[in-house]
């Protein structure tokens, strides 16, 4: 039902981005973890952080969003799941591109490989509306590719753009 399907793509995704958002607040809280850093929380050395919660969060939240965005079954909903993955891919693809150090991207990788072969993986219509949205993030990401880390993303850009190019962006 129409009711049931706009519940599902609202709570479903919510739980992870929940997760998600408390990994970025405890992230970005610099002197919260060098308190706990300095009181011994961490044995090894390292400030605590949640940045593994933060990109498994993030993955699930991606991963659901697209599932529900690619079944006709849920067409009821597909605006509303369509405009919250615009926001989440346009926001990762803009930290991964021009907020996170080098060494920092390792751990946004495989989301953003699994960003771009969800979007590449669409139907035309849908993919043309992604492409529009994404493709100067993506561009970017192209001189980020000599990065040894980037492998199959990479390979993603490539598809990317050979398919954008069918389309007048």
């Amino acid at each position: 039902t129409p009711t049931h399907t706009l519940t599902l793509t609202h709570t479903l995704p919510t739980c992870p981005h929940v997760t998600l958002q408390f990994a970025l607040s405890f992230n970005t809280n610099t002197d919260l973890r060098n308190r706990l850093w300095k009181l011994g929380f961490m044995k090894n050395r390292t400030k605590p952080n949640l940045y593994r919660q933060e990109t498994l969060s993030l993955g699930v939240a991606l991963r659901i969003l697209f599932r529900i965005y690619a079944s006709p079954d849920r067409a009821a909903g597909a605006a509303a799941v369509e405009s919250r993955l615009l926001a989440m891919c346009g926001a990762l693809l803009q930290q991964f591109t021009c907020e996170l150090p080098r060494e920092g991207r390792e751990n946004s990788v495989a989301n953003v490989a699994l960003v771009l072969r969800e979007i590449n993986g669409l139907d035309d219509q849908r993919f043309v509306v992604h492409a529009a949205a994404h493709y100067a993030a993506v561009a970017e990401l192209l001189t980020l590719s000599h990065d040894g880390g980037l492998g199959e993303v990479a390979f993603l850009i490539a598809q990317f753009f050979l398919r954008a190019r069918a389309f007048a962006l």
